[in-house]
């Protein structure tokens, strides 16, 4: 998952969960929701989200930028390819939009980190 402050609040995104049954077997899901922790009541509230939600996803960097807008950038799904995929989550709305840059972008990754300095975003 991701975590970010934001206005007095934590934003958590995403995450992944490992379940195990009676018998050994373990089942990994991958979650695309977002909650927000209030730090002064300690009160956890689900975000409601509309627009195009990236599908669930760990290992991935989300920084926050200046204007309120939570950056998911790649991560992990399960399968054999790190996801590529890079969408906006306006915290003050609830929807998400896909982010289209121009030029090269780089190839799916997870475990890195991104960082907003200025008007842009580093990834490492």
């Amino acid at each position: 998952h991701s975590c970010c402050a934001i206005d007095g609040s934590l934003v958590v995104f995403g995450g992944m969960s490992c379940l195990h049954d009676g018998d050994g077997h373990v089942s990994i899901t991958y979650s695309s929701d977002v909650w927000t922790l209030d730090c002064l009541t300690l009160e956890w509230s689900r975000l409601r989200q509309r627009g195009m939600a990236p599908k669930g996803v760990a290992y991935h960097a989300a920084p926050l930028t200046p204007g309120g807008q939570l950056l998911v950038i790649g991560g992990w799904r399960g399968g054999a390819v790190p996801s590529d995929e890079l969408s906006a989550l306006d915290l003050t709305t609830g929807v998400w939009h896909p982010v289209q840059v121009p030029g090269e972008t780089p190839s799916g990754m997870y475990g890195h980190t991104a960082v907003v300095v200025g008007t842009k975003v580093v990834v490492f």
